[in-house]
């Protein structure tokens, strides 16, 4: 009877799947927002600070905060005098953003760098359409004087409750109805020398330092307010948010470790060792890894400009393995990362990138390159999955411990900046009008 009532299939019949109505609306297939909200984007200010130094953010109690976009940008006006022999790569506002940080109300404060912030807009992304266009929206490669002279604008989403894209995870935003207390979000600029590259040596057109500060360089926050403020759920009845709390997820990446590989520090195709440290309390679901390739032994001054303009041409190892506690986790070998990052989520670990090359007497060439990244996960599944987008999904509890990571860099000659990020699962509590994360 069973078999008949599933088409005939036996299979069918023996699995205690939920079943659920695709031909008709239903309470599992069809859902409905239970409590109205308006969206606005009218919360813009200027940073404080549009050259080095810090500006902080602070943003009143009282609505649900998403999605955060920071802007930076020069008039043409301002860019008209660069010759080119110093160049902007794609993405180069997160090279703009030496750190960032925030804190929701009473709770601790966490930092991430601008690099780490754009790993992580990158991969928390659906598509390799978006991470694509998460690269070209944080700031056009500008090479030319043409280029320059049209001036330049970059955008940022601060992601640090939500993914940068509507559905791409847990994004339940900030309940700042439930807070007296402010969140505070800082952003620390960096050097303009930071930002543009080295001179082109064998440059024909000379070269202009560039010494002024961002024209444009503002926030602006999505907020979702409350169409009925007493369907707030400190007004709910049974509800006391002075002794009771609320908890939301959060994906939540620690503040990066950076170690330093030098070059020849292994033969080629030989692996180095990393020992990773500094793991805090809580499931680690994965840990984030990408190389920024730097200069040989003996550099020449066209290796250190090239270097220099392509600080988030991200590479990755050819091989990796991740040992805990004796135990192998990720074993990625052949340069195999990309599709077992491929296979377990929902686009390749890459965006397009340009990599920009110092040439003899005529500036700057760019050729296609891509930002690499790779994940390498305890839990499942591997962040940026669509089943990690519906479902909290447990890590390996490792504080205090020590994780082994035997790499293999793409050239041994050179010298590389590993950069390391532990990601975990972690909830927003939120009680007496204050919060803290939880791990």
């Amino acid at each position: 009877m069973a078999a008949s009532r599933m088409g005939g299939s036996m299979a069918l019949s023996l699995l205690n799947g939920e079943k659920d109505d695709l031909m008709y609306a239903s309470p599992s297939s069809c859902k409905v927002e239970a409590i109205p909200v308006e969206f606005n984007s009218r919360y813009v200010q200027d940073l404080s600070n549009k050259s080095t130094g810090q500006s902080t953010l602070v943003i009143p109690p009282g609505n649900c905060i998403k999605n955060i976009v920071l802007t930076l940008g020069w008039n043409k006006d301002t860019l008209a005098a660069q010759t080119g022999s110093r160049v902007l790569e794609r993405g180069w506002a997160y090279r703009a953003v030496r750190s960032c940080s925030f804190r929701i109300g009473g709770s601790s404060q966490f930092f991430l760098s601008g690099a780490q912030m754009l790993q992580r807009n990158l991969r928390m992304v659906s598509t390799k359409n978006q991470a694509d266009a998460i690269l070209s929206l944080g700031g056009t490669e500008t090479v030319t004087p043409g280029q320059f002279a049209a001036g330049q604008l970059a955008y940022i989403p601060l992601s640090f409750f939500v993914p940068p894209q509507e559905g791409a995870g847990l994004s339940f935003g900030v309940a700042g109805d439930l807070l007296s207390q402010q969140v505070v979000i800082t952003v620390d600029l960096a050097p303009l020398s930071d930002i543009f590259s080295l001179p082109c040596p064998s440059f024909p057109g000379g070269d202009i330092p560039p010494t002024l500060p961002f024209d444009v360089a503002n926030w602006t926050v999505e907020q979702h307010v409350l169409v009925d403020r007493g369907m707030s759920l400190v007004n709910q009845p049974g509800v006391d948010l002075m002794k009771d709390q609320y908890s939301a997820p959060l994906n939540f990446d620690q503040q990066a470790f950076t170690i330093n590989i030098p070059a020849n520090a292994s033969t080629q195709g030989s692996s180095y060792p990393i020992t990773a440290t500094g793991f805090r309390g809580g499931l680690c679901n994965s840990i984030q890894l990408y190389l920024q390739q730097g200069p040989g032994a003996s550099p020449s001054a066209t290796e250190l400009a090239n270097v220099s303009a392509n600080a988030l041409q991200f590479v990755v190892p050819t091989a990796v393995q991740v040992i805990y506690a004796g135990v192998i986790y990720a074993n990625f070998q052949n340069s195999s990362s990309a599709i077992w990052n491929l296979v377990t989520g929902s686009k390749p670990p890459y965006a397009d990138q340009g990599v920009l090359t110092a040439t003899s007497g005529t500036g700057w060439a760019s050729t296609p390159g891509t930002c690499q990244y790779v994940s390498l996960p305890f839990g499942n599944p591997v962040a940026g999955s669509d089943h990690e987008a519906e479902v909290l999904c447990h890590g390996k509890p490792i504080t205090n411990g020590i994780v082994n990571i035997q790499l293999t860099v793409p050239d041994a000659t050179k010298s590389y900046t590993c950069t390391l990020i532990y990601n975990y699962t972690a909830a927003v509590s939120y009680s007496a009008g204050t919060a803290e994360i939880n791990f």
